[in-house]
């Protein structure tokens, strides 16, 4: 996957038709683990994302568990109205 994505082998190579995914964010305080892994010491403020791709029936094809510096996020919202 060094020169494509994940997504573009799933869809292009397998068919499969990836429609939807839902993010969930959440501040949290990083445990020790993330908190070595990440090079901050325990208790530090961390946004928590939890991601789940869905093909077109339905079914979970991607799941990703990220644990984000939370002097490191920027959000961005387009909105748009039909």
């Amino acid at each position: 996957l060094a020169d494509r994505s994940l997504f573009g082998l799933l869809e292009n190579d397998y068919g499969l038709e990836i429609s939807s995914g839902r993010r969930t964010f959440t501040a949290t305080a990083a445990a020790d683990r993330i908190a070595e892994a990440l090079g901050v010491p325990a208790g530090f403020p961390l946004l928590y994302l939890e991601q789940i791709t869905y093909l077109d029936d339905g079914r979970a094809i991607e799941y990703s568990d990220v644990w984000i510096h939370s002097e490191r996020m920027r959000v961005t919202s387009l909105l748009s109205r039909r």
